[in-house]
């Protein structure tokens, strides 16, 4: 059993990943970006610890999560943040300034606060595992110029950070994938985050 966090519960991946750690027996932290619930939760005999809701675009948001899990578990075993690149074939010509700080927002500086602040959190505790988990498609990646630069610099940020770590009792994980059937994707990333992720030192994986 893992006391775990889970960000963006209200997105199809979010939802089937925190059904699946609840039914394992692991205590989990729900975390939503989206203003309103707009699904029920899993029926399992286990509930989230709590729901909390998560402003990606507020640094100080990110803070009050981590002063949030120190007040409903003490300590956490694991965090995984869910990284859902922008669904755009837009070339950056087509793209709205609007659009384009909207992306920045969302993808760039929330993901950004969260790996750092829960990076910093896990230090003070001496060990603890990140997954970040970087979703697009394949037709996005190849043809929307600044998905596929989000997509590059989360790969080069993760097998850096990795390797910083790497001697510490700090496991970060970086976990990209094509966003297949939520039930295959869901899966394989259990499968991988129980049997791999609190053992090895860190590693990027592609499916």
């Amino acid at each position: 059993m893992k006391r775990l966090l889970i960000t963006d519960i209200d997105t199809p991946l979010g939802f089937e990943l925190l059904s699946r750690f609840l039914h394992q027996g692991n205590k989990v932290i729900a975390v939503q970006s989206g203003k309103e619930l707009g699904f029920k939760l899993p029926k399992t005999a286990a509930k989230p610890l709590e729901i909390i809701y998560w402003k990606k675009t507020s640094s100080l948001s990110t803070r009050n999560l981590i002063i949030k899990c120190k007040s409903i578990c003490n300590s956490l075993d694991g965090a995984l943040l869910l990284n859902l690149l922008p669904e755009t074939d837009d070339s950056m010509e087509k793209l709205s300034i609007s659009a384009i700080e909207q992306i920045v927002d969302r993808w760039i500086k929330g993901s950004l606060f969260f790996i750092k602040d829960f990076i910093d959190y896990f230090k003070k505790l001496n060990r603890g595992m990140l997954s970040v988990i970087t979703c697009y498609t394949e037709k996005n990646k190849n043809k929307a110029e600044l998905v596929s630069s989000l997509y590059v610099y989360f790969e080069s940020l993760l097998e850096t950070l990795i390797k910083e770590y790497k001697q510490q009792e700090i496991n970060i994980h970086g976990f990209f994938t094509k966003q297949l059937k939520i039930e295959t994707c869901s899966e394989y990333l259990v499968k991988n985050i129980t049997e791999k992720c609190y053992k090895s030192g860190g590693r990027l994986f592609h499916f």
